[in-house]
């Protein structure tokens, strides 16, 4: 699954406390099962701007070169924090389950790094303007498990026809 947040963001009508220098996503999400690790990836337009590893579910986190902030992803965030762009973040969960990582009570926010762990805001500072969730299509998950046991019958005959070349017939 992927979850798409779009959004725009206004830094000037909505003030950051000094120069806007981390974007952060807070997904409202309800429970976690295993150790889901999220991968985000920044947007501007189809423009693939950085890559978010979260070390620790489920904050993802983007700032700019200058910013003091201990975490996040360095990117360029110049179009975004002018105005100029519908940005989009996209984001992925592998290695366990996040219930409710999309919808309601979700935070994204501008933010201005005044040390390595301490910022200032205003919460206000970005719209959502859609959200896309994509999954696989049934038939497409269908199609490559037919292909792969296709694969493995095809590989299981070939074994055995070398075997039975080897092998003399009494």
């Amino acid at each position: 699954m992927v979850a798409s947040h779009h959004f725009t963001a206004d830094p000037i009508a909505f003030p950051c406390g000094g120069p806007c220098d981390l974007l952060w996503l807070f997904p409202n999400y309800q429970s976690l099962t295993g150790a889901p690790v999220l991968t985000a990836q920044l947007f501007d337009e189809d423009i693939l701007l950085g890559t978010y590893i979260s070390p620790v579910c489920c904050i993802v986190a983007f700032k700019t070169a200058g910013s003091l902030y201990g975490i996040g992803e360095i990117v360029d965030l110049t179009s975004i924090l002018d105005g100029t762009s519908n940005g989009r973040i996209d984001i992925s969960v592998t290695g366990g389950t996040v219930e409710g990582l999309v919808g309601p009570g979700e935070l994204l926010l501008l933010a201005h790094a005044t040390s390595a762990n301490t910022y200032s805001t205003d919460f206000r500072t970005t719209d959502f303007t859609g959200l896309t969730i994509s999954t696989p299509e049934p038939s497409s998950v269908l199609l490559s498990i037919a292909g792969l046991g296709f694969l493995l019958a095809r590989a299981r005959i070939a074994k055995h026809r070398r075997s039975a070349v080897r092998s003399p017939r009494h």
